[in-house]
């Protein structure tokens, strides 16, 4: 019987889960939009991204730390309304979107 050799160090990999979006609405101020989501055992950070027309979404922010679970987006322009969607981070993997989106706008 032929068995090849194989490699002894091997790879680990870490799944990591989709937060779920919780909310966004104005700040206090009126001075910018906060969005929150739920946060993801092992996440080392979260990315947060923003459509800017349907169906196209950019990089907004990148937070550190698995129990950071909101920002406030101050970009936000008064009387527009914005999407937002969020995806955990541990180091360079990424999980998916939360695909539902939250949205708000400044009045």
């Amino acid at each position: 019987e032929n068995i090849s050799g194989y490699n002894s160090t091997g790879v680990n990999a870490l799944f990591v889960g989709q937060p779920t979006l919780l909310d966004a609405k104005p700040n206090e101020k009126g001075t910018g939009i906060t969005v929150s989501w739920t946060a993801v055992q092992s996440a080392t950070g979260y990315r947060i991204y923003r459509e800017t027309e349907p169906g196209k979404w950019t990089k907004l922010k990148t937070v550190t730390g698995q129990n950071v679970t909101s920002i406030c987006d101050y970009t936000a322009v008064k009387g527009t309304v914005y999407t937002y969607t969020v995806r955990a981070i541990y180091n360079s993997s990424l999980s998916d979107f939360d695909k539902t989106g939250v949205s708000a706008e400044i009045n």
